[in-house]
């Protein structure tokens, strides 16, 4: 894989993972489009650790406090402590993202992997995001002291598994959910990328763990591994400085309306 190849690779998952656009789609449509190889399952992963640590460098003083907050519920059996509340909604929403994927996961690999349902998903997720923040008013909060209530974590947790099917978007899934569950833009895009972490890890494990029970030899490019995943973390960092600082301001329609037409170009370019 050339340098150029690997940079586009680590560019579009920085951006697309972060972004209400689906990374999963823009990911499988590059081969199509420009003809790349396939990168395989190695650079997969390296891209997710990229994607992994710009989430802990960006928000490593809210990871710290919400870590510190299970372990003195967890080891300390203390029921009140600072963040406790939206620690434990996270582990709740992780939860029940973990249960519907797997429920999912067979359904997902054997339909919905082809320009046909990315474009659709592309599509009807772009509607039903632009509805929800249309429609719902824009609360300003503080993320860490919020009312995401259990029944709340559970719903935002099914809907990011619903990202399983490319062209969803984890980030829109998310996003969409907390808007009508009454979160407000900033409230729940600080959410969304706190929760896209342990569920990167959880897919880092499960790539991991089929790779390594896999009998298929699978070429090992070290350089275009360490570039893809380095880009990643780069765009993946600034793309959530951006979002969350101009989040309030431009709202999730335009990222509609970017899906909408890259669903048509899909459509008619690559669909026979």
């Amino acid at each position: 894989m050339t340098f150029f190849i690997a940079f586009i690779y680590g560019l579009v998952q920085g951006v697309a993972e972060f972004l209400p656009i689906s990374s999963s789609a823009h990911l499988a449509l590059l081969p199509s489009v420009f003809k790349f190889p396939d990168p395989g399952i190695i650079f997969d992963l390296s891209m997710h650790v990229g994607s992994a640590i710009a989430i802990l460098l960006y928000f490593r003083n809210d990871v710290w406090r919400l870590l510190n907050a299970l372990a003195q519920i967890i080891l300390q059996r203390k029921t009140k402590v600072p963040h406790g509340a939206f620690a434990i909604n996270m582990v709740i929403a992780t939860i029940a993202t973990v249960f519907v994927v797997l429920l999912l996961k067979n359904i997902a690999e054997t339909y919905a992997r082809n320009n046909n349902w990315i474009a659709y998903n592309l599509i009807i997720f772009a509607v039903i995001m632009f509805l929800a923040d249309y429609f719902w008013p824009n609360k300003q909060t503080n993320f860490m002291q919020s009312n995401i209530s259990p029944f709340r974590a559970v719903m935002i947790g099914v809907f990011q598994a619903l990202a399983i099917f490319p062209g969803v978007s984890r980030a829109g899934a998310t996003l969409t959910i907390s808007r009508v569950m009454g979160l407000g833009r900033q409230e729940a895009s600080h959410f969304s990328f706190l929760l896209s972490l342990p569920i990167i890890f959880a897919g880092f494990l499960a790539e991991s763990q089929e790779y390594l029970r896999s009998s298929v030899t699978v070429d090992f490019d070290l350089a275009s591994s360490v570039i893809g995943g380095s880009f990643a973390l780069v765009f993946g960092l600034m793309t959530i400085h951006f979002f969350l600082k101009f989040i309030n301001r431009i709202g999730l329609g335009w990222f509609a309306l970017y899906r909408i037409i890259l669903a048509g170009l899909v459509l008619h370019y690559l669909v026979v």
